[in-house]
């Protein structure tokens, strides 16, 4: 089993730096402006920039997103953050690529395989479900 990034601890300035590793230069056009300090605050600000994304159709977005649920991070208040992410890519899922759709179909499965279901599971299946009515095997 693969490790998992951990972003759960540190600074602020310790998550720009792991959300930079884990999704590269792209995700910096969802930090916020003006500079949050507070870690949570500021991570909570950058997911949110990144619904509005998805919600707009921004491809970047939605790329970026689906990334995040593959690398499944720990971030803090992470499970809160992948099943918003999910819900908003629920609602562009025609948008999403055909190796999106599978990536995402693939995660759910070896997430439904583990002897727990984590909290963010439930949006994943229905993301599934909308993928899979959009013609997306799975």
């Amino acid at each position: 089993m693969r490790q998992q990034a951990d972003l759960r601890q540190g600074s602020r300035q310790a998550l720009e730096a792991g959300l930079l590793a884990l999704l590269g230069e792209a995700i910096r056009a969802y930090f916020p402006e003006p500079d949050e300090s507070h870690p949570a605050l500021w991570t909570s600000l950058v997911f949110q920039h990144l619904r509005s994304g998805i919600r707009g159709g921004d491809a970047i977005a939605i790329g970026l997103a689906c990334q995040l649920l593959v690398a499944d991070a720990m971030l803090p208040f992470g499970k809160l953050i992948k099943s918003n992410l999910a819900r908003a890519l629920k609602q562009k899922a025609p948008l999403l690529s055909p190796a999106q759709g599978a990536m995402l179909i693939s995660v759910t499965q070896r997430l439904t395989a583990l002897p727990y279901a984590p909290r963010e599971l439930e949006d994943y299946r229905k993301l599934v479900k909308t993928l899979q009515s959009c013609g997306m095997a799975g």
